[in-house]
């Protein structure tokens, strides 16, 4: 079985964990204020960043050793694309100014 494919069967229990979901939540939050508010909020990123953190090494210890190396291949590609659709959902008149490629 190709690993996307085994990953995406078996794994997607752990992308629904109060940690992965604070990952996805921050880095939406945190990509509105650098690519749209570039210098405007520089402690709001700061949190956002330190809370993406924590929340990452959360996760990276509460899961089974066994699932890690390959949950953690796709994680930042999943997080990076759930982000960018919730981006392209909330602001359908900006979705010009997502796609640039500054964003990308």
């Amino acid at each position: 079985m190709a690993p996307c494919l085994y990953f995406c069967i078996t794994e997607t229990k752990d992308f629904k964990t109060n940690p992965s979901r604070y990952v996805m939540n921050d880095s939406f939050w945190y990509c509105i204020c650098w690519y749209f508010k570039p210098g405007r909020h520089p402690d709001v990123e700061k949190r956002l960043f330190d809370r993406i953190s924590q929340n990452f090494v959360g996760m990276f210890s509460a899961l089974n050793q066994k699932r890690k190396d390959l949950f953690f291949r796709f994680f930042a590609d999943a997080v990076a694309q759930a982000v960018l659709y919730a981006m392209f959902l909330a602001f359908p008149k900006s979705r010009v100014q997502i796609g640039r490629a500054s964003c990308r």
